[in-house]
């Protein structure tokens, strides 16, 4: 069903037409969009301090989503075991910062999470879907692209996962 519904919504964007931002189709081999946002105590973090450093993987989220809550435990089992591999940055659109703290401490959360309670970044990452999760090289491009969360796409992070822990 959410397939028919996904590939409702590309047909219908593709005929009525879609804003994103630039005019730049977000997909692999392209500069991933910038984002700065602030982080849980309200600093401001910034996705391109962190190219040059490890390839990162960027996941738009929210707490309330059971789906969204089982990628982000995956993740973080991921993240907890191969932190110096890659970097996890996380994107929130929840309005509630107190109940997002609360997930983020429940779930033993480590890596960087940020709050966009704006949606300031739906059309530059065209999130149609949540659980977005965007792979990113350490030169910033755009290497994967995982919408949404289910056992194949969970087959398919880990050998994206399997791949950036076997870069040097």
């Amino acid at each position: 069903m959410l397939k028919k519904a996904y590939l409702v919504v590309c047909f219908l964007m593709m005929f009525v037409g879609c804003s994103f931002a630039d005019g730049v189709i977000l997909r692999s081999g392209v500069m991933s969009p910038h984002v700065q946002l602030p982080n849980l105590e309200n600093k401001l973090v910034s996705l391109y301090s962190l190219i040059g450093k490890k390839p990162t993987i960027l996941v738009f989220f929210t707490s309330w989503s059971d789906t969204c809550g089982r990628e982000i435990k995956f993740l973080q089992n991921k993240y907890s075991k191969n932190k110096d591999k890659f970097e996890i940055v996380a994107v929130s659109f929840d309005n509630n910062i107190e109940k997002l703290k609360s997930f983020v401490e429940k779930n033993n959360i480590s890596f960087t999470v940020l709050l966009d309670k704006k949606r300031q970044y739906v059309d530059e990452f065209q999130i149609i879907l949540i659980p977005k999760v965007v792979i990113i090289s350490k030169s910033g491009i755009i290497t994967n692209i995982f919408d949404d969360y289910d056992d194949n796409v969970e087959k398919m992070l880990d050998k994206e996962f399997d791949r950036l822990i076997s870069l040097k």
